[in-house]
């Protein structure tokens, strides 16, 4: 295809030079030149002149002639062919004795071997990216070694035996070139910081196919592709290659010294399990970056994307749907981020921009989930076209770089979002991080050369460094593993909120996306032009460019957001000492919030209309986005109240004389009713009457005279309802209302922690509680069974989670963790 290049106008612009600084080279090729203004990629091929110009570490270790190139190619893709065919050698003679002797060895033990293959290997997963010493000269040759095998770390590959394992089997199986863009990859920050020694040729390597490993003049088309990578980077992902090799090979000979063959059975037995025991993953991983370079080499799978980004819809599409409906999570959320010592700091437009971009993320997330998952499946649907010669190539990759574009934009403007949400965290110590962005301790050790830093506050902090634009030179994806190897541990998940775990999980999922299609897709970088986009864009849903109606942001259009944010401010002035004021804070907390939300709605519309889009373009739009609180909330949570105190008041003799008598009797059924959730620190989303919240087409509710017997259980402990599984549906864009997930919070009462006691209450006789903070557990399930709820059990500081089918694509319920 023809690539379109954003050039500069400008006749006096000067397009950067990667030559040698000295500009003396034996060569044949030419030196790389790019004309494609504000480009990083060429950047990690080469290190341009201004950045030699600027600092000794910067500058090449030597410049080496085409013939040493290729000798030096050669004889390092040689040592690694021979070496990994001697671990395999070994695996097919000794395969069960390397499991035992590798699996039954102490955590300690496994430590003491590794140290002794690998004598300067990390302690931490990661963990060169926050403890190194300062850049000398006489440093880098050792920064080079250690850099090159930045995933192998102790605390990993003693804790998961299993790892080490798969990584023999997937690295002897594969050839060197289906691993060579994901070690290239895992090179971008030493190369690009100057911790890599290296040599500089003008030649490029080629990266895949017949000619892999071949010399070539460098082009600009190719090296975008990358289809060819500069020579120092291509030769520093060499030398890793050849160095892994060679630790698998010492590894395996010092494990199995002095072992006769006993067969591999049980290796191959493993193998078939795919290595099951390998990883330590689950649903609530943070990032899969500490697993990938022990797997199968990576590859992009848009289904697995499509999977993960549906997961993450359906989260942020909860959360947005607590924001609208739980008075006193937002007011708490608020209270914590006017107390926020960097808020503290900003003026007053800069604080109410972040308070409302703290109010919006939800729904900001959840509207660019949608447009991502319309980009993933066109991207399989051009495929497929593509395939079958209905389209041409560069539709289909046309189609893929607008995916990549709407990833790497959302991932910006996550990063971004993260500083507010950090800077909230009660448990952090806040100290200004030298970078200015961020937060994070450093303590200087006496010799004022090492320095300790805590790696979640530095992981954290270079998130959000990363920022919407401009160059950013660390991995997100190892960022990332340093905060999933820490915060796996159950002594260090609490140090953070689920606010902010719920955003680096969002950042995650964007961020493997965007790192699989870069290295995995014929076509990964490049530049469309605005009308390219825009067509585009219209073709797949119908709007030319959504990524501009997605940045319908507190910056860009709440042009005054103290206007916006005054009904939520009085939230604050409450009171909220006396029982009789909570039910005036959270009716009035709840007519803030609808408001608020009808007035955004209100704006985005206008916009919308004043951008010049029909309407019929806008309704669809909106639709995609819409705030649950509508103009029946209020109608249908009076009526509900109404026939709630109806019944209290006819079942206050039973309940009195016989509570066991009060709940006796068969619940309604519960395909009768809307669901209710609950976390363990008392929320539930109530669904009282069937009647009056259900759909016009369920079945009416059974009789109250056919209820069912329900133990005794201790008081003040939280419920949960029966919850039914939604729908799974071909194409959820044109699912019906009743099958979609938002339709799982349908109509509910929300009821936060702080008002739990006021709902207990409110579907409760009066006598009951009369005097007593609480309420008697069989009279409260009295009150859920006779308001259209069957219980099915209790929690007991148990978490209700999020479950998601990866494969059925359903969501049953969510909660929170605890």
């Amino acid at each position: 295809m023809t690539e379109t290049l954003e050039t500069s106008s400008d006749p006096d612009y000067i397009a950067p030079s990667y030559s040698h600084i000295d500009s003396w080279h034996d060569s044949a090729a030419t030196p790389a030149q790019c004309n494609e203004k504000g480009c990083e990629t060429c950047d990690q091929h080469y290190r341009p002149v201004t950045w030699q110009e600027a600092s000794k570490i910067f500058q090449y270790h030597e410049c080496i002639t085409d013939d040493w190139a290729v000798y030096k190619i050669r004889d390092l893709m040689q040592s690694a062919q021979t070496d990994l065919k001697h671990v395999a050698s070994r695996l097919e003679l000794h395969g069960n004795a390397n499991i035992k002797r590798w699996r039954k060895k102490s955590v300690e033990k496994r430590i003491g071997l590794l140290r002794a293959v690998m004598p300067d290997m990390p302690e931490a997963a990661f963990s060169l990216l926050y403890q190194q010493k300062r850049l000398t000269g006489e440093d880098r040759t050792l920064f080079h070694e250690l850099w090159l095998l930045p995933y192998l770390d102790l605390q990993s590959l003693s804790e998961h035996p299993t790892r080490l394992l798969s990584m023999l089997h997937y690295r002897t199986r594969h050839r060197a070139e289906e691993w060579f863009r994901h070690d290239a990859h895992q090179l971008l920050l030493p190369f690009t910081d100057g911790s890599l020694h290296i040599a500089y040729n003008p030649h490029a390597v080629v990266a895949r196919g017949e000619r892999f490993g071949d010399l070539q003049q460098w082009t600009q088309l190719a090296a975008h592709r990358w289809d060819v990578i500069g020579l120092p980077r291509a030769l520093a992902t060499f030398e890793a290659q050849a160095k892994l090799a060679k630790f698998l090979r010492v590894f395996v000979d010092t494990l199995l010294e002095g072992i006769p063959p006993v067969g591999n059975d049980a290796w191959l037995a493993l193998v078939g399990r795919n290595f099951a025991k390998s990883t330590s993953s689950s649903e609530d991983e943070l990032s899969r970056a500490l697993e990938r370079p022990f797997g199968r080499p990576p590859s992009c799978d848009l289904g697995d994307i499509d999977v993960s980004l549906v997961y993450r819809w359906a989260m942020s599409n909860d959360a947005l749907f607590r924001a609208q409906t739980e008075p006193e999570q937002v007011c708490s959320r608020l209270e914590r981020a006017r107390s926020s010592e960097w808020l503290l700091h900003q003026n007053a437009p800069m604080r109410s921009s972040q308070y409302l971009r703290i109010m919006l993320g939800p729904l900001e997330r959840t509207e660019r989930f949608v447009w991502l998952m319309h980009l993933t499946r066109h991207v399989v649907s051009s495929e497929q076209e593509y395939t079958a010669g209905v389209i041409t190539e560069e539709k289909y990759l046309q189609s893929i770089l607008l995916l990549r574009r709407a990833l790497n934009i959302f991932l910006g403007i996550l990063t971004c979002d993260l500083q507010g949400l950090v800077a909230m965290e009660p448990t952090f110590v806040h100290h200004r991080c030298y970078c200015g962005p961020g937060y994070y301790p450093v303590t200087h050790t006496a010799d004022s050369v090492m320095h300790t830093v805590d790696p979640v506050y530095w992981a954290l902090c270079r998130l959000q460094e990363r920022g919407p634009s401009g160059p950013f030179y660390f991995n997100d994806d190892q960022l990332l593993g340093v905060l999933s190897s820490v915060l796996s541990r159950k002594a260090q998940r609490g140090r953070i909120s689920d606010e902010v775990y719920t955003q680096l999980k969002d950042i995650s999922a964007v961020s493997e996306a965007l790192i699989s299609l870069r290295n995995h897709t014929p076509y990964s970088s490049g530049t469309l032009t605005t009308r390219q986009s825009r067509n585009l864009s219209a073709a797949i849903s119908g709007w030319a460019d959504w990524d501009v109606r997605c940045e319908l942001n507190a910056c860009m259009v709440y042009e005054q957001p103290i206007q916006l944010l005054g009904p939520l401010y009085r939230l604050f002035l409450l009171p909220s000492a006396s029982e009789d004021s909570a039910v005036a804070r959270y009716g009035k907390g709840q007519v803030a919030l609808t408001a608020f939300w009808t007035r955004v709605r209100e704006v985005k519309h206008r916009w919308l209309i004043d951008s010049g889009f029909q309407q019929s373009q806008t309704a669809r739009y909106l639709s995609s986005i819409e705030v649950h609180l509508t103009e029946e909330y209020h109608a249908r949570m009076e009526l509900a109240a109404c026939e709630a105190r109806a019944l209290s008041a006819s079942m206050s003799v039973v309940a009195l004389s016989d509570p066991q008598a009060a709940v006796s009797g068969e619940a309604n059924r519960a395909d009768d009713v809307v669901p209710t959730t609950t976390t363990p620190g008392g929320r539930l989303h109530l669904s009282p009457i069937q009647t009056v919240w259900g759909h016009a087409n369920d079945p009416e509710p059974a009789s109250s005279t056919s209820r069912e017997k329900v133990k005794t259980r201790p008081s003040n402990t939280p419920v949960v309802a029966e919850t039914p599984i939604v729908p799974a549906t071909s194409d959820w864009t044109r699912a019906p209302r009743h099958a979609s997930i938002v339709s799982l919070y349908e109509g509910s009462i929300a009821v936060s922690s702080e008002s739990f006691d006021l709902f207990v209450r409110m579907f409760t006789p009066l006598e009951t509680h009369k005097g007593t903070p609480s309420v008697q557990w069989d009279d409260m399930v009295a009150a859920f069974a006779d308001a259209g709820c069957r219980v099915v059990s209790k929690l007991i500081g148990a978490t209700l989670g999020g479950l998601a089918s990866r494969d059925r694509r359903i969501v049953t319920s969510y909660g929170h963790r605890s």
